[in-house]
This record gives structure tokens, C-alpha cells and sequence, in this order.
């Protein structure tokens, strides 16, 4: 009888084990990195802090201008899903929003911060991982686009990605 108990514990502790090990090798493995094509995102807009608030439903972020001269952006943005094939395609989220025509200025080593407001968008995001896009131009007018990047999963938990 002791020997039946004692096959049945080790057994009972092997399945236990091997369980717990399935599961935590399920929730350890990430969405492989799929470099984004069509786009070169800037080294002079640096992410200080991104972070998710599930109560206000909001993607607060700050950006550093680590260049040398001072970047004009404009409050306007768009929100990108990623593809397969590392391509961003445009989506329906920021479709019909309305922002302010103001010029901002984020002058050398300053930080600003910004927030995307999930119920302001045309819909809750699918799960994919999404780039907020905007433009930001230096002096000579050229391009400079931070890499504001979030995945959304489970059909409703965002995870900012820095």
C-alpha cells in the first residue's frame, strides 16, 4: 500500500511539474522581432519612459531630442498596423480626429510628453503590434520619425514596447 501511495505522489508531482513547465514555457515565448520596412526611425528621438493606463484606456509617453539642433512636429499622428512582411499599413483608428494646427518646438537634450487617448480612436485596436506615427522635421526640413511602438493582445491588453 505504501508503495502504491508513493508511485501515485511522484507521478502526481511529475505531471504538476511538467504542467507548470508548459505553461510558463507558453507565456515566456515573445512575437518574433520583424524588422520594419519602408521606414528609418530616428536616433535623435529617444523613449525616455512609455506606459500603458488601463483605467484611462491611454498610451502616455515621452520623447528626447537627443540631436543637436531643435525639431518642429506637428500634434497631428497616425497609428500603423504591422504586417507580415515587415511593411506598415495605415489603419482606420485616427480616421476623422481632429487636432490642433499648432507647431511644437523640442529643442536640444528637452523631453516632451504626449498621450494617445484609446477612446478618442475610431475603434479598439485588434491585436497586432501598432506604431504611432508622427513627423518630426529639423531646420533643413528632413524627416525624423521617433519609434512609438505597442502590441495589443488577448483583445484588449496593450504592451508598450520600448
Amino acid at each position: 500500500m505504501k508503495k502504491y501511495l508513493l508511485i501515485l505522489l511522484v507521478a502526481a508531482v511529475a505531471v504538476t511539474g511538467y504542467t507548470l513547465w508548459q505553461k510558463n514555457q507558453a507565456e515566456s515565448t515573445e512575437d518574433p522581432v520583424i524588422p520594419v520596412e519602408g521606414i528609418t526611425f530616428s536616433e535623435n528621438l529617444q523613449i525616455v519612459d512609455m506606459k500603458y493606463d488601463g483605467e484611462e484606456k491611454s498610451l502616455q509617453y515621452q520623447l528626447k531630442n537627443t540631436s543637436d539642433i531643435p525639431l518642429n512636429y506637428g500634434f497631428a499622428y497616425t497609428i500603423h498596423q504591422l504586417q507580415k512582411d515587415g511593411t506598415l499599413k495605415d489603419t482606420e483608428l485616427t480616421k476623422d480626429m481632429a487636432f490642433i494646427e499648432m507647431l511644437g518646438i523640442l529643442e536640444p537634450g528637452k523631453t516632451m510628453e504626449d498621450t494617445v487617448l484609446f477612446e478618442q480612436l475610431n475603434g479598439f485596436p485588434e491585436d497586432a503590434t501598432y506604431y504611432v506615427i508622427r513627423q518630426f522635421h529639423n531646420e533643413s526640413g528632413v524627416s525624423e520619425t521617433p519609434m512609438i511602438m505597442f502590441k495589443v493582445h488577448k483583445g484588449n491588453v496593450v504592451v508598450p514596447s520600448k
